[in-house]
């Protein structure tokens, strides 16, 4: 291929893999594109790029792509980026906003609701950009991504789903994995997971030159102690878990509203 579009997430937990494509000498004319993860998804569905990381979930929906890289985002506790946060205890929430951003961490409240708090409330869709938080007692708000660095002091309860999942199943959570078309060559994929391979062995750096929104120390244990990058044997089984429970769920429901 003589040019590849990557679409990437914007997101504090991507700016590894984006240095890594930013930092390494391809073989290959590389475009990257910064989205936020539910961009990202369709980016690659309207064919306006070759390669992206996605959020899981939506690996059930996507036609004609594949995952293609042993690098993922994924956590094997605290993620501390995917919260439900209230002022009240998880047994009262009786209404719960979903961030239009990502919808596997969507399926992953849904899922933890049903199994793990068992509890029913009320679902609703927010766009954090337009809609306004109203801080009341019973409702629950997920948020992902670098806005929990700003909200998560402002509630009374924080609820990580990640570690919310590993209490649940004993397995890690992988909230992202990369995706290419089907025909992608395999020069463009051993060039990706060169990239990627060199913004995870570069933490320092990348916090050095492409993090601002938080402080750098704060940035760099996040992104060792509360981010996994590796896509080992056990994240594949937590996949493979997660989908089958997310399919479930999805086949329940008629509309869905996700």
């Amino acid at each position: 291929m003589n040019n590849v579009k990557i679409a990437a997430i914007s997101y504090i937990n991507s700016t590894p893999f984006v240095y890594g494509l930013n930092h390494t000498d391809f073989n290959l004319s590389v475009d990257v594109l910064l989205n936020t993860p539910s961009d990202c998804v369709t980016s690659i569905e309207s064919g306006n790029c070759d390669i992206a990381i996605v959020p899981l979930a939506s690996v059930l929906w996507l036609k004609n792509v594949k995952i293609v890289s042993d690098f993922a985002i994924s956590s094997n506790g605290n993620v501390r980026t995917v919260e439900l946060l209230s002022n009240s205890p998880i047994s009262e929430i009786t209404d719960i906003y979903l961030d239009s951003e990502s919808r596997t961490s969507a399926l992953l409240v849904r899922i933890l609701a049903d199994e793990f708090w068992h509890i029913s409330p009320n679902w609703h869709q927010i766009s954090y950009k337009k809609d306004e938080i109203i801080m009341k007692e019973g409702v629950g708000y997920l948020m992902i991504g670098d806005k929990v660095f700003d909200w998560e002091n402002k509630f009374t309860y924080n609820y990580d789903l990640a570690k919310a999942w590993k209490e649940h199943t004993s397995l890690p959570f992988v909230f992202a994995v990369w995706v290419a078309r089907e025909d992608i060559d395999d020069d463009s994929l051993i060039e990706l997971n060169r990239a990627l391979k060199c913004g995870v062995e570069h933490i320092d750096e990348t916090v050095d030159t492409l993090v601002s929104s938080i402080d750098k120390h704060a940035a760099k244990i996040y992104l060792t102690e509360n981010i996994e990058f590796c896509l080992n044997d056990e994240k594949r089984v937590a996949i493979d878990l997660f989908l089958s429970k997310a399919h479930l769920l999805r086949s329940k429901e008629s509309p869905s509203p996700m």
